[in-house]
């Protein structure tokens, strides 16, 4: 299945993993900010809260731990997805670099075979006298 992705779809997938990952770590910071906001209004209304209060604070508690181990799931599925697709990349970025130092290779090899002639041709084009 990955090797019929292209690299531009192998590269968008890598980024939207990496926004996917940033989002997330914006929700799981939500979350400790409704918590620590649910803490210190427990605190504060410890004695005044009735009944229902009480039971939708401890609701949004347990939901909120749910959304924090959802997102502990979510965080370990992108880092996953991350890597893998990294590596990908990687593979790509250097099979084509292995294809470039070959053709510089080559063109090194050329022009190590022209040198002795352009010397040569150089040294005899000249309008004066050559020593030997």
């Amino acid at each position: 299945m990955i090797e019929n992705i292209s690299f531009d779809e192998r590269r968008s997938m890598t980024l939207r993993a990496y926004l996917a990952k940033e989002n997330a770590i914006e929700l799981n910071n939500e979350i400790l900010d409704k918590r620590r906001f649910l803490r210190k209004y427990k605190q504060i209304e410890k004695g005044f809260l009735q009944f229902e209060a009480i039971n939708k604070i401890r609701f949004l508690e347990s939901r909120a731990y749910e959304l924090d181990l959802i997102m502990q799931e979510v965080r370990s599925d992108i880092d996953i997805a991350i890597e893998k697709y990294g590596h990908i990349i990687e593979y790509e970025n250097s099979s084509n670099s292995d294809k470039l130092n070959d053709i510089m290779s080559l063109f090194s090899l050329f022009s190590i075979a022209c040198l002795p002639a352009g010397i040569i041709g150089s040294l005899f084009g000249m309008n004066m006298k050559v020593p030997f």
